[in-house]
């Protein structure tokens, strides 16, 4: 059993309400601006431009796609009084920029408060690990088509780590 010091548990992170089963964007600003929505929904407080220009910003440096069609954009704002995450499945894929050229399928966004450059590293090396240790993760979120389906299967894995 990995240690959960590694990063905070991802799911009580995602509030149900952050989690979407048919992302609808067939680009990658269209999925950008999706998935600010959904993290607005948890977080009223969130700027939505300011957050949809950050994790623009960030895409452009290099796309948070990786090759086996999840990405995880990740973005840090000021004012930000927690992490903030948001889960999306897009079944027909979005083309956003990985590596072979591959459509991305599976989204987590990852919101973190400016001025802490530890917890999204943190974050995100947790989510690499799960999908990483958990290989069938990414099929079964594919397969689900339901948000509440979702939320449970990432929270299944997670808890089997």
């Amino acid at each position: 059993m990995v240690s959960s010091l590694i990063a905070p548990l991802i799911a009580p992170l995602i509030a149900p309400e952050s989690v979407h089963a048919h992302l609808g964007a067939t680009r990658p600003r269209g999925a950008l601006l999706e998935l600010t929505g959904l993290i607005v929904k948890a977080a009223p407080e969130v700027d939505p431009n300011a957050l949809v220009e950050a994790l623009e910003r960030r895409e452009r440096l290099q796309s948070t796609a990786l090759l086996d069609g999840v990405a995880l954009p990740h973005a840090a704002l000021p004012g930000l009084a927690r992490p903030v995450l948001a889960l999306a499945r897009s079944p027909e894929g979005v083309p956003f920029g990985a590596p072979g050229g591959l459509d991305t399928h599976i989204f987590v966004a990852v919101v973190t408060p400016e001025g802490d450059a530890h917890e999204p590293a943190r974050l995100l090396a947790r989510l690499a690990l799960l999908f990483e240790t958990h290989k069938k993760l990414k099929q079964r979120l594919l397969e689900a088509s339901e948000s509440e389906r979702l939320l449970e299967l990432l929270r299944e894995a997670e808890e089997a780590l």
